[in-house]
């Protein structure tokens, strides 16, 4: 059987749309006229058999077939999608990341069709059957020569059935990447995973920008925290090193609109991947800062050695077992490093697993150490979801404006302008970004000198008491403007490490004596008016002096 492709969109939206019908309106809901006795579900009700490993894999095959046989025909039913729910069906996803989501559920789906139509699979008597189980001895079965396993649920309401085993749903996206390279057995329907990314419509696509902006990494064990941080940096770098060429084509293959929306979403992922770090003893007004370079620096480190093996590093399971014991807090340690991976004991954070705050602490230092050492070599393996490197990120980061694609910002011209000596980095800051930061600290010093001197002036020409008024105005402006100033060095010159942080604590320093004396001034200006009240109140309360009476001169 050859398969036909269609738009993955087509096939992933209709897929959706029809499992979700037959969820809700149940039989009522079909293709109606010639195509009505093709989409007819005599078994509405039907569900997965699950009764042994051998009838699990035959479900599983027999109703992902005629799925894709629908597919081939272009007749997408209610029925079809009843079929890929109980495909669906026969996987264990307790333990799986996000299960509750459609998207999720059908990449695994998908994951174990792109597997299987890739190994061989035993004959049907080589399988576990129901004869196999009647002595109780058999409760799981592996794919020979794949860690592919079919197990049954030991509790909960699908206890008694055999599933594609929690452990094995958990980790196909590993095993996809170990066994896709692997040419396609004759007939098997292949592709669909690897073009799942043109799914940009519809239903499914929505969910997944949704994930992108909101949803934050797994932080249930050492194991997802360190898997979400990797995948989440590579993909932001892949989102903006590809949007950086497109935009610089000749003729650009990019709008500078989708480049704002992939900078929207490459900024989420730094984002998610900043939220595995402990940032909980830094002060709040500058945990953004510290918490992308930190993030940045630290997959620098990662960058330059190899990463474990996987099953090293403890997964939900490991942390399960280990809570059991009593071990208290928990906590991994990267190898042969100071970088560890600990249980927050308390706050919102409770439970989850984070780089460590000592971690945070020490890792611009931790950087430093490794910065000359050069990018680890090898080739992709498919221990890690996402091994790959993101090589010069960091600086890359620190050396540009604020924004992860400068392109799309007014500032991009300026930087073209500028000759070639003025990107040298001198303490984690460009000259550029030197001469700025400069300019800038001039431009708000001369603004609150000629304003001073301004309003002083025009102070002594209205006189009091509205002078006092008026030298009110002068710590608000400055206050103000030094806001500004602190904003455009942080997030348009970007300014980073510790003197962003001096930049930072400065301007809110500012700020604050400038709110001081902006109270010290109304206070005296208000005390000045009520002295100036008070005089008046007297003077309109004393008496009018009384003169002599009027006389009259008579002549004599």
């Amino acid at each position: 059987m050859k398969f036909v492709k269609l738009p993955p969109p087509v096939f992933v939206r209709t897929l959706l749309l029809f499992s979700l019908l037959s969820l809700v309106f149940g039989p009522s809901v079909a293709m109606s006229g010639p195509q009505e006795e093709y989409t007819f579900d005599p078994n509405p009700l039907r569900t997965a058999d699950t009764s042994s490993p051998r009838a699990t894999l035959q479900s599983f095959l027999n109703n992902l077939g005629q799925v894709i046989d629908d597919q081939r025909r272009g007749q997408f039913s209610v029925k079809t999608g009843r079929a890929f729910l109980r495909a669906i069906n026969a996987l264990d996803f307790s333990t799986t990341a996000n299960s509750d989501s459609w998207l999720v559920r059908i990449r695994r789906v998908l994951l174990l069709t792109e597997l299987l139509g890739r190994i061989e699979l035993p004959t049907e008597d080589e399988i576990p059957g129901q004869k196999a189980l009647a002595d109780g001895a058999v409760t799981e079965w592996t794919i020979p020569n794949t860690a592919i396993t079919i197990a049954i649920v030991e509790a909960g309401p699908r206890e008694g059935e055999f599933l594609f085993s929690a452990d094995t749903v958990q980790r196909l996206h590993r095993f996809y990447e170990s066994a896709k390279d692997l040419p396609p057995k004759p007939g098997a329907v292949v592709g669909l995973y690897d073009q799942w990314p043109g799914a940009d419509t519809g239903p499914l696509a929505l969910e997944e920008e949704v994930r992108n902006r909101l949803r934050p990494v797994d932080t249930s064990s050492p194991r997802s925290t360190m898997e979400g941080f990797l995948d989440s940096i590579n993909r932001a770098y892949v989102l903006v090193t590809e949007a950086e060429a497109a935009l610089t084509a000749t003729p650009p293959t990019l709008t500078k609109e989708a480049a704002l929306e992939i900078e929207v979403t490459a900024s989420n992922l730094l984002q998610r991947a900043v939220r595995t770090l402990e940032l909980s003893e830094g002060p709040e007004a500058l945990r953004d800062d510290i918490g992308v370079e930190s993030t940045l620096q630290l997959k620098e480190i990662f960058d330059r050695i190899q990463l474990p093996p996987v099953d090293t590093v403890p997964d939900p399971g490991m942390v399960a077992a280990a809570r059991q014991q009593g071990s208290g807090v928990l906590r991994w340690r990267y190898p042969n490093t100071e970088v560890e991976i600990v249980e927050v004991a308390e706050g919102e954070r409770q439970g989850e697993f984070l780089f460590s705050a000592a971690t945070v602490r020490h890792v611009s230092q931790f950087y430093q150490q490794v910065e000359s050492l050069p990018y680890r070599e090898g080739v992709r393996t498919a221990q890690w979801v996402s091994p790959d490197k993101s090589p010069g990120f960091f600086e890359y980061y620190i050396s540009t404006p604020g924004y992860l694609i400068p392109q799309v910002h007014p500032f991009d011209k300026a930087m073209d302008a500028l000759p070639p000596w003025l990107n040298p980095l001198h303490g984690q800051q460009t000259r550029w970004q030197w001469i700025g930061l400069v300019l800038s600290v001039l431009a708000l010093v001369s603004v609150a000198y000629v304003l001073f001197r301004v309003i002083k002036r025009t102070g002594q020409e209205i006189g009091a008491p509205l002078n006092r008024w008026l030298m009110v105005l002068v710590p608000v402006v400055i206050a103000l403007f030094a806001g500004v100033v602190a904003d455009f060095i942080d997030n348009d010159l970007n300014i980073s490490g510790d003197l962003s942080n001096a930049i930072l604590a400065a301007g809110r320093l500012i700020v604050t004596v400038m709110g001081a004396w902006a109270f010290y001034l109304l206070s005296r200006a208000r005390a000045e008016a009520r002295d100036v009240q008070r005089e008046a109140d007297a003077r309109s309360a004393e008496p009018e002096p009384q003169g002599e009476a009027p006389g009259f001169e008579y002549e004599t």
